[in-house]
């Protein structure tokens, strides 16, 4: 729902939406000329996916599965360097200020307009990859390897 109502209020942004869709209704999305369902794409090709788009988002609605969802996709957007907005859930909050996040339709329409304004600036894009760059699955590792080594003990 909140796609489309975008969809529709923004004719002139296209939403190219990635990913399974398995458990959403999206027979409105079908019949908006400027959303396009690529469906599940092989991981390799994320990359090129993402490098195409001007803003990330990430329009999950929310219920208690999402609500204690760490999207990984949030840090392969900030590590493409691109702006993310995402409705209100706690891991993705956890990434302020570099996700922009809305509770409301307007206010997911303003982060994204806001986003395509203001969110190229090179110290910015910096400061994306910078923390892409400090999030990775060997960085996590070893946060939790004392942690690990500890349970292990016996």
């Amino acid at each position: 729902e909140l796609v489309a109502e975008l969809a529709r209020r923004h004719q002139e942004w296209d939403f190219v939406l990635v990913g399974s869709t398995v458990s959403a209704d999206v027979s409105v999305l079908r019949k908006l000329k400027n959303v396009a369902l690529a469906g599940e794409r092989p991981y390799e090709e994320l990359p090129d996916w993402l490098a195409r788009f001007d803003v990330a988002i990430i329009p999950f609605k929310r219920t208690p599965l999402t609500e204690a969802t760490n999207p990984v996709k949030a840090y392969e957007m900030l590590a493409g360097r691109k702006p993310v907005v995402s409705v209100q859930i706690p891991e993705v909050a956890a990434l302020a200020p570099l996700s922009r996040l809305a509770s409301t339709l307007e206010e997911f329409e303003k982060e994204i307009a806001e986003a395509l304004e203001f969110n190229y600036e090179p110290v910015i894009v910096e400061r994306r990859l910078a923390f892409a760059k400090e999030n990775t699955w060997p960085a996590r590792l070893n946060a939790l390897r004392p942690k690990i080594d500890e349970l292990l003990q016996p």
